[in-house]
């Protein structure tokens, strides 16, 4: 049994990989569930059995990739440090892995600039929206905390460096984006990180 759930999970993830790669090439409108199940080696009854139909798959994607996204700030927290410290690794890491995951990054172009007017996406971009709203609180709280211990301007609103710290990160990808990548995203990630930490810290 053990042996079958984990040829599930592997058929499972050929599925969204050919997805990733398809949406990413074709764009997610001119994508069949055929070429998705040609590009994974599996038939399209395969892809019934793991996912609904595309926009599920579509989902599955996004919270890959949020996923991903959590992960890398994990670590970046986990590496521990000062609070400043630990604000400007959890800024970079993030888009320093999207720089080095081309296929990410390729979807985050779709989702960014060719999936918002798709009528049969719109439960997932309203669930992805409800994410970053989650996410925009932990962030807040997270600043509350820097504040409270004496590390950033008393001064600052937790909510609004909550949106200036992530307005800022996805300026900077969508700017990278929209200019084909022509600039090292890390590079740029470090030294906007850099400003925004020498902005906030306490004494300044």
């Amino acid at each position: 049994m053990r042996r079958t759930k984990e040829e599930a999970d592997a058929t499972r993830r050929a599925i969204m990989r050919a997805a990733l790669a398809q949406f990413s090439e074709q764009g997610y409108t001119a994508t069949r569930l055929s070429d998705i199940a040609e590009a994974a080696g599996v038939t399209r009854g395969a892809i019934y059995h793991h996912f609904e139909n595309k926009a599920s798959l579509y989902s599955a994607l996004l919270e890959a990739f949020a996923g991903t996204f959590s992960a890398e700030v994990m670590e970046a927290i986990d590496k521990g440090g000062t609070f400043l410290e630990i604000c400007r690794r959890v800024f970079v890491r993030p888009l320093a892995a999207l720089e080095k995951d081309p296929g990410f990054a390729a979807f985050y172009e779709l989702v960014q600039f060719h999936t918002v007017s798709i009528p049969e996406l719109e439960a997932a971009h309203q669930q992805r929206m409800a994410a970053d709203e989650a996410m925009l609180q932990q962030v807040a709280h997270y600043f509350q905390m820097g504040v409270n211990e004496g590390a950033v301007r008393p001064e600052l609103a937790p909510d609004d460096l909550a949106q200036s710290f992530v307005a800022l990160q996805n300026g900077l990808i969508h700017l990278w984006l929209l200019r084909e990548r022509v600039f090292s995203l890390t590079e740029a990630a470090e030294a906007a990180a850099g400003i925004f930490v020498a902005g906030i810290a306490a004494g300044t």
